[in-house]
């Protein structure tokens, strides 16, 4: 589920006669841990992150709120005790309280905008810590999932077939395999069919729909009617280090 490899620990082995809920595969589960691990690591952090914003956030709201709340007060008393009469007040001094109540105006403006930005920059933080933490949940739920995929049980009764590469080789312990790689198979036995392999100079004629008598070599003297179900168009080399070309088919037996 994760999309990468996972290592063989366990495979049952190739012919075996499997039941039900019985074991085929299990794949190590040290990657999928770290990768877990990794991610509970990641979300701690994020966590961490988020109520450190959170608390410097809280913390610099109170101290430009007060800021903010003192120079309204200074202006508030500027406005209130400014002087306006020319016939009272020099009009130096007239001057000095109207840049006063400027002056305040301007704190009074300056810390609420810190005030806002302030209060933004918190919330931008949170964001991106509340982004790293999904993240971080993501990779642990996949993990997680990867650990209970870890196991690999029979569906059905059966007889399993491990599946062979173009080499003819089968996945063994140790193995690393690929999501959606297929490592076996586990035949309905009510209904079977037989893999054959003709000689390419044999293979004329050869198509579906032909009758045909399946010998077994282990069972010498006992036939099995079957029916040409399908035959590969190109002949194949079965083994890399042969040059022998057979075509392949597939026979239905009664």
């Amino acid at each position: 589920e994760s999309g990468r490899s996972q290592k063989v620990a366990f495979l049952a082995k190739d012919g075996a006669i499997l039941k039900q809920g019985d074991t085929v595969a299990e794949f190590d589960p040290y990657d999928a841990q770290k990768e877990a691990a990794d991610g509970q690591a990641d979300l701690t952090a994020a966590r961490a992150k988020i109520d450190k914003a959170r608390a410097e956030g809280s913390k610099n709201e109170k101290s430009l709120g007060l800021d903010r709340d003192v120079a309204r007060e200074e202006l508030d008393r500027a406005e209130t005790y400014k002087l306006t009469d020319e016939g009272l007040f020099s009009r130096h001094q007239i001057i000095e309280s109207q840049l006063d109540r400027d002056l305040f105006a301007s704190r009074a403006d300056v810390a609420g905008r810190k005030l806002d930005a302030s209060g933004k920059l918190s919330s931008a933080e949170r964001a991106l810590g509340e982004i790293d933490a999904g993240k971080a949940r993501l990779k642990v739920e996949i993990a997680e999932k990867g650990l209970r995929s870890l196991r690999i049980a029979a569906p059905h009764d059966g007889l399993l077939v491990l599946e062979r590469n173009w080499r003819g080789e089968t996945p063994f312990v140790g193995d690393s395999v690929w999501p959606g790689q297929k490592i076996a198979e586990l035949p309905d036995l009510s209904q079977l069919e037989a893999k054959v392999f003709v000689l390419e100079a044999d293979g004329a004629g050869l198509k579906a729909g032909l009758h045909a008598r399946l010998a077994i070599e282990g069972r010498p003297g006992e036939e099995h009617e079957a029916t040409v179900s399908r035959v590969e168009p190109l002949a194949k080399t079965r083994d890399y280090q042969s040059p022998v070309k057979y075509f392949e088919a597939t026979l239905s037996l009664a």
